[in-house]
């Protein structure tokens, strides 16, 4: 009230804001008339109110802006957080606009991991203990999807025949890494049938994991009849899971 020399600052919505009633008085006994005003005590006339909340600092440290990985990849995302007149409460790591994780305790990180090819940009928001937050510079990055093996094939034992049988053997070989299992096509021909004049054979074979070669092994067919030289020709065809390399086929007598 202005009773009393306390007042609310100039253009206070606080001002009038009180309910008009009979028989009210101030702390220091004097009636008041008309609606007194809300919070009327908060500042003394003139005094300055206290200093706003300020937001706090965060930077992306780790990984840097144009980083580059290797599908699948695992992304550790560091920050450095600060606050001038309070305390970070959280830091939140984003991908875009997706939440990718949050830390409460410095340092500040998230580990991102099967991290498949695209581009990616990443930020930090920090929130400090009264609720203002900040958002870092950006880092953007890029995944790569992994180099595809190459694929090759040999004939390393050339001779087959009907007689015992004596088999043959194609060797499939990649080039490339070996921590997962890889199936590679190919296709028979030759003047010897698949089937009829040797063991069919599917047109597929997996190289296991940990190993970089696989075998094909032709095994004649015994049929008594009176027949020439033949021959079988494997050749590897095409797959989106590896390139084809050279040589890219085989025969066997």
């Amino acid at each position: 009230t202005s009773d009393d020399g306390f007042n609310v600052r100039q253009g206070s919505p606080a001002i009038n804001a009180g309910v008009n009633l009979s028989q009210l008085r101030d702390i220091t006994g004097n009636s008041i008339s008309g609606a007194p005003d809300i919070g009327a005590y908060e500042f003394i006339s003139g005094s300055a109110p206290p200093p706003a909340n300020r937001p706090p600092a965060v930077a992306i440290t780790s990984p840097s802006d144009g980083a580059a990985f290797s599908a699948p990849a695992t992304v550790t995302i560091s920050a450095a957080a600060s606050d001038s007149d309070g305390a970070v409460f959280r830091v939140d790591f984003y991908n875009g606009s997706t939440l990718l994780g949050s830390d409460t305790s410095s340092p500040y990180s998230y580990s991102w991991s099967g991290v498949g090819a695209g581009a990616y940009t990443i930020t930090a928001t920090a929130t400090d203990n009264s609720g203002a937050s900040a958002t870092s510079n950006l880092a953007s990055i890029t995944v790569s999807a992994p180099a595809l093996p190459a694929v090759s094939i040999a004939a390393t034992d050339v001779n087959a025949s009907e007689t015992g049988p004596n088999t043959g053997t194609f060797t499939i070989t990649r080039i490339g890494a070996t921590t997962a299992s890889l199936t590679v096509n190919y296709l028979m021909s030759g003047t010897a049938t698949n089937g009829a004049d040797y063991t069919a054979l599917s047109g597929t074979v997996a190289i296991p994991v940990g190993s970089a070669t696989a075998a094909i092994t032709l095994t004649p067919i015994n049929d008594s009849n009176m027949e020439g030289p033949e021959s079988v020709t494997a050749t590897i065809t095409a797959n989106a899971a590896y390139t084809v390399g050279a040589p890219s086929f085989a025969t066997i007598l």
